[in-house]
């Protein structure tokens, strides 16, 4: 599922990842020697979609905390054989679960299934 039908599909989550966001942001601020008129700027800012679409997309186990605050646990998982293969799961069934040759791939396969659990859980 694309990024952008995956937030809009689960309104509930989506508000909250953006509400996450913003105050990961805000803590980022908070650490940082900027001018007090930017963070006002910054804070001021409401949350713009298309970051979160492109960390779904390019670098989703940015969101993984994200899901633990709200106990949606992602494992992950490397199997060796012939190659090697990078697989993530919630929960205690591994199996199963698709395997990727890359990393990010079993990462962003992943957040699908963690979108759908927490709006069901929210």
């Amino acid at each position: 599922m694309e990024a952008k039908e995956l937030l809009e599909q689960h309104p509930k989550t989506t508000s909250l990842l953006r509400e996450w966001w913003m105050r990961k942001v805000k803590e980022a601020l908070d650490t940082s020697g900027i001018s007090d008129e930017y963070r006002e700027m910054v804070e001021a800012t409401p949350v713009d979609d298309v970051q979160i679409e492109r960390t779904i997309d390019g670098n989703p186990h940015t969101l993984f905390e994200f899901f633990d605050e709200n106990g949606i646990y992602i494992e992950q998982s490397i199997f060796r054989g012939d190659g090697i293969t990078y697989s993530c799961f919630i929960g205690e069934d591994t199996y199963p679960c698709n395997e990727f040759d890359i990393r990010r791939k079993a990462e962003r396969d992943i957040i699908n299934d963690a979108f759908e659990m927490l709006e069901e859980k929210l």
